[in-house]
């Protein structure tokens, strides 16, 4: 059956890895489309992860390549979804069904829909940005916090949400009771197919599980997001003080940002599952 989609995110980096190994020639492909639509030269790679599609919100500054390159995204993830739905390696759960954990395996496919929202932590973030973008603009920074606090504050900023336009974005649907699981994911901004902030409400996401939370257990959001070094979260000692530092930062943002922020919202307790996204969409 033929579906119409209305694409939120697709992740053309991850669709081309995975349907390489079931197609070695779509890179290929890929770049020689690039060149027939674009008229631009290639050599070597293109570094599809460098690439903002969808004109950062639809305003009309999507260039040729990044058109080019989102087409063709959707037209890959119709082929990858074909070839698993063949083999009946799709599990699809919808609105209304609970997801049980342990039907899942870790690597299971996906199709779930769901009511998404970003984590509370990355809006309080995003609306703090925006006040103080606003404010320095009129030259009032100073006014929010003198020099050492907002250079701190700026860091922390940095760490949790990533550079600008290059964001990690967190992804919930938290389980409204005991018999459904929660559902995790992180998105790349650059593959969103509109503004970040539109980002949410019900929609199908599609994606393979990455890592499974049982119940008793619970995922950190600073470890989803793999914001402290190799080492540091290695060394259970140093790296779990330094999330309490955080947990204690959040704990005092500012109330007229919207804070404080509660530790429970970026700890999510299981049953829940991690998603590694491949494409979100309405139908």
């Amino acid at each position: 059956m033929l579906l119409l989609r209305d694409y939120k995110y697709i992740d053309v980096a991850r669709i081309m890895d995975y349907l390489s190994s079931i197609d070695p020639g779509v890179v290929g492909e890929l770049t020689q489309r690039m060149k027939s639509d674009s008229g631009v030269d290639f050599s070597g790679t293109v570094n599809l992860q460098a690439l903002k599609l969808g004109g950062k919100g639809r305003k009309g500054n999507e260039s040729e390549v990044e058109q080019t390159v989102r087409i063709y995204g959707q037209h890959m993830f119709n082929r990858l979804y074909g070839e698993l739905n063949s083999e009946d390696a799709i599990q699809t759960i919808g609105m209304d069904t609970p997801l049980e954990i342990h039907e899942l395996d870790k690597s299971s496919v996906l199709e779930i829909t769901r009511e998404f929202r970003p984590s509370p932590l990355n809006q309080m973030l995003d609306s703090f940005v925006e006040v103080l973008d606003m404010m320095k603009s009129l030259g009032l920074e100073n006014e929010i916090a003198d020099g050492n606090d907002m250079r701190e504050i700026k860091a922390v900023i940095r760490l949790l949400r990533g550079e600008d336009g290059n964001n990690d974005v967190p992804m919930f649907a938290k389980a409204d009771d005991s018999s459904d699981t929660s559902i995790i994911f992180v998105v790349r901004e650059n593959f969103l197919l509109g503004a970040a902030s539109e980002f949410r409400g019900e929609m199908t996401l599609f994606g393979k599980v990455q890592e499974k939370v049982q119940p008793g257990s619970s995922i950190d959001l600073l470890d989803l997001l793999k914001i402290l070094p190799p080492g540091v979260r290695e060394a259970q000692a140093s790296g779990g003080e330094f999330k309490l530092a955080l947990h204690s930062f959040m704990g005092e943002w500012p109330e007229v940002f919207g804070g404080p922020i509660d530790p429970k919202e970026v700890v999510i307790e299981g049953p829940a599952v991690v998603v590694t996204p491949v494409a979100a969409y309405t139908i």
